[in-house]
């Protein structure tokens, strides 16, 4: 988990292959004008997901964990409060 703020997000280009894509991406485009819905930019492996939600209290959200996927959350208008927790992760049994 990163918690920084967006001017910052060159520091993490290293972080992923598909991140320097993605700032890309962030940097060229006037975030509050895209469409809502999904844009890929490179097929599944990587898209944009603009969503309009309402923030959530504390009490009635859910914590969301990823295995298969890397999720940047970017907040364009009011304030919205992230939990997480450490996904304990256990690889499968070799085979016999």
């Amino acid at each position: 988990m990163v918690i920084d703020r967006l001017e910052n997000i060159e520091k993490y280009t290293l972080l992923h292959p598909l991140f320097e894509q993605a700032i890309d991406f962030l940097k060229s485009h006037d975030l509050h004008s895209l469409e809502i819905g999904k844009t890929e930019l490179k097929g599944k492996d990587l898209l944009v997901n603009v969503a309009q939600t309402n923030p959530k209290e504390k009490e009635n959200a859910k914590l969301e964990t990823h295995k298969d996927y890397i999720d940047i959350q970017i907040p364009l208008s009011g304030t919205e409060i992230m939990g997480y927790t450490c996904l304990l992760y256990t690889s499968p049994s070799p085979r016999d």
